[in-house]
């Protein structure tokens, strides 16, 4: 759901709290952030345990919210850990960049947050325009694809899906027919025939 509370965010507008400067690159267009996650440690996303022992670093880049109308472009080093409880599943884990993006993402929350709201402020096309002369370049399908990401995780889980389709008209099929699932399967009738519940 949408953050409806600015200062829940724990970090500054400029920096999150979790990161650590290394260099500002300014280009004639863009600005580039290079940062280091703060802290000496990791907690494995499997099984808890906490590592120190470091065996290799990756550059994780992260479009952030613009500056002026500037886009900012966040290059985070990113840490590989070692798990060291042997019942683990994983033996290498990459540190997590809570209040910063969601793993796997390519913005940060706050940017992710901010072209939610003006999606559903505005939708597409009217979005799209807005966030173009704020500095945030977005086409309007993936302002749409946003509200609808929000829609499903906040849908509860479906039990029961019936679909009559009768897009078959006036000959063109022998019989109507109707999908329903359940319980993890599909079962298909026609004419003359019912489903059971």
């Amino acid at each position: 759901m949408l953050n409806t509370d600015p200062a829940s965010s724990g970090s500054s507008f400029t920096i999150p709290n979790r990161l650590h400067v290394d260099a500002l690159t300014l280009d004639r267009d863009s600005l580039t952030i290079s940062a280091s996650v703060r802290g000496a440690e990791a907690h494995c996303p499997m099984c808890g345990e906490t590592s120190r022992r470091v065996p290799g670093r990756y550059t994780r880049t992260l479009a952030d919210l613009p500056w002026s109308g500037m886009p900012v472009r966040l290059r985070v080093r990113v840490r590989k850990f070692f798990c060291d409880r042997l019942t683990c599943e994983r033996t290498i884990f990459a540190e997590r960049l809570e209040e910063v993006a969601r793993v796997y993402a390519r913005s940060t929350d706050r940017q992710r947050e901010a072209l939610e709201w003006i999606a559903f402020a505005l939708g597409g096309e009217a979005g799209a325009r807005l966030a173009r002369e704020l500095g945030l370049l977005v086409s309007p399908d993936a302002l749409l694809n946003r509200i609808r990401g929000v829609l499903r995780t906040e849908a509860e889980d479906v039990r029961v899906l019936g679909v009559d389709d009768f897009g078959f008209r006036k000959g063109n099929a022998p019989a109507p027919s109707s999908w329903t699932w359940s319980a993890a399967r599909w079962r298909t009738c026609s004419r003359g025939t019912r489903a059971s519940p």
